[in-house]
């Protein structure tokens, strides 16, 4: 089949029959700006689907990405990656609903059309043919029109976002090898912290208590006379911050219970299950679209919330090695580079692994750096990350203690000052911030990515330090993520063994000790060197601080 000639085809797949949702396509349209396709049937779809594939033009989908290009690549046909509509509608508004109906209705002005029901759905009705031809053409045609919105931002989406994708496609194939030792080890351990924790908790209240019971558990500390707050219905809430504000053994019993049973129901479990089963590894299924900040998200199973003290579940097969490459502290210097914090770029220059948090603690407490306690250093990291995004004495005590460091609110009150004015840039940095979110509504990354919030005069007074606090944030996490977008891309284009992605980290599984030390270089320029030039040739912008990472390897079993 050869289709007609045209610069751009936009195509969908179809994958119901009857109502229900099957796992191969049963109609596949497309659309140019002159024509509309619609094939029904195995041979006829693979026949367009060809076609399409070899017609040299650009392609278009919607969630293409994450969809229709996996669907048809498990069905036997790779198609090239296409412009991804729902990406773009993303990149032009992330607040928006991303479905074809709500885009089409907002940006073409259409009438919504998903009235009927799937179970009188028939793929080879001329109703049916229709349905899908509409699909493929509104999304040609959202694609020239959010094209048109979005400018210079369709070089983001394709110079850092699609390689990613691509880079992320091939690491969820492959997967992250399960340590079955140390999933097992958990299990042991929080089912004994489970037990023992219930026992203590029983002791108090008699066997036939119910821990999990928010009903009983009121009940009970009322009647300890224990004041609770309420709930919005008027029930005693027994929830985990009102527990942790309360000094009784029983409520740290309750709390040591409830968290060994979220670690085996959240944790181990899900990760036990993968172990044991096919090969033994988990496919997390990325996504960069989904979050505010432009951080990519991972389901099945969402590998990037996994409490550190877990990380040991992920890790290397018999006689292979697992390594798990980390940029150091990229938060703290991409917000140190916003604010063109003259001591700290001094630092980094000098030394790229230069240690703020030492520098920090001696300073405050006038000692050498030699001197300096690990108590005294960690206080100065939680003022370091404490204070990064608009936080204040009050919070960084918060900070502090919710990290295990005591810390009294007039020394929290002391480091904040401190803080400031050892580093004055971040306020200069937070009040620019401020005046372009007071003035448009949005701020925008230096890579193009926008984070809208609205008119800021309509923000109540109580929510606008948040707003702000949520636009520096976004500023500094976006181009955290777009380094380690870029950095993929590269060792994607090297065909390094990556098997998995953590936010600021990149885990790679080597045959060998060998192979890895023989692939080190190419790692250390795709992360640490790359992303410098590839913003400064793509994006014109300087990056004047060094990047640096960290390196954490793991020996699987001897074969």
């Amino acid at each position: 089949m050869e289709l007609p000639k045209a610069d751009v085809w936009a195509w969908d797949i179809e994958t119901a029959i009857d109502g229900s949702i099957v796992d191969y396509p049963t109609m596949l349209s497309a659309s140019s700006a002159d024509h509309n396709l619609v094939a029904v049937g195995e041979n006829n779809i693979r026949s367009l689907a060809r076609a399409l594939k070899d017609s040299g033009a650009a392609l278009v989908t919607w969630n293409g990405w994450a969809f229709d290009e996996p669907v048809m690549k498990n069905w036997g046909i790779e198609m090239p990656m296409s412009h991804d509509g729902m990406v773009m509608a993303y990149m032009d508004d992330e607040t928006q609903a991303l479905g074809l109906e709500s885009c089409a209705v907002k940006y073409l002005g259409v009438k919504g059309w998903k009235h009927g029901d799937w179970k009188t759905f028939d793929p080879t009705s001329e109703e049916a043919a229709m349905y899908a031809a509409r699909d493929a053409q509104y999304t040609l045609q959202l694609y020239h029109e959010l094209s048109r919105r979005l400018g210079r931002r369709m070089a983001t989406i394709e110079s850092i976002i699609a390689p990613a994708r691509r880079a992320l496609d091939k690491q969820t194939a492959i997967g992250i090898y399960i340590s079955r030792c140390a999933v097992d080890r958990e299990r042991r351990n929080a089912e004994n912290v489970r037990d023992m924790s219930l026992a203590r908790t029983q002791g108090f209240t008699g066997p036939d208590f119910n821990p999990n019971s928010t009903k009983q558990v009121g009940e009970f500390l009322l009647a300890r006379g224990i004041l609770l707050p309420t709930t919005e219905t008027g029930k005693p809430s027994t929830g985990v911050g009102v527990l942790q504000s309360i000094d009784d053994e029983f409520c740290k019993s309750l709390l040591e219970y409830r968290g060994a049973v979220k670690t085996l129901s959240t944790y181990v479990t899900p990760y036990e299950s993968l172990a044991s089963l096919g090969d033994g590894r988990v496919h997390p299924e990325y996504t960069l679209i989904r979050t505010l900040t432009g951080r990519s998200s991972a389901k099945n199973l969402n590998v990037q919330n996994l409490p550190r003290a877990y990380k040991d579940f992920f890790g290397a097969p018999l006689g292979k090695l697992f390594v798990e490459c980390d940029y150091s502290a990229i938060e703290f210097r991409i917000a140190a580079w916003f604010a063109q914090e003259s001591t700290i770029l001094g630092e980094y220059a000098n030394d790229p692994g230069w240690d703020p948090h030492l520098f920090v603690a001696s300073l405050f407490y006038r000692k050498t750096t030699q001197e300096v306690t690990k108590a005294e250093r960690q206080i100065a990291k939680s003022a370091n990350f404490g204070l990064l995004y608009l936080g204040n004495g009050f919070t960084l005590y918060e900070y502090a203690n919710k990290q295990g460091v005591k810390m009294d609110m007039e020394t929290a009150n002391e480091i904040y000052h401190f803080w400031h004015e050892t580093f004055p840039g971040f306020k200069k940095f937070y009040a620019e911030t401020r005046y372009e979110l007071v003035s448009t509504g949005q701020v925008e990354g230096p890579t193009g990515q926008i984070r809208h919030f609205g008119d800021f005069s309509l923000v109540p007074k109580h929510k606008r330090l948040e707003c702000l606090r949520q636009a520096v944030n976004f500023k500094v996490q976006n181009l955290s993520a777009h380094i380690a977008y870029i950095a993929m891309a590269e060792m994607n284009e090297r065909m390094l063994p990556m098997v998995g992605f953590v936010h600021d980290a990149v885990l790679f599984e080597f045959r060998s000790e060998q192979a890895f030390e023989w692939h080190r270089s190419n790692i250390n320029y795709a992360m640490m060197v790359h992303p410098r030039c590839f913003l400064r040739y793509h994006f014109d912008i300087d990056l004047n601080i060094p990047l640096t990472i960290e390196y954490k390897v793991t020996h699987g079993p001897p074969a």
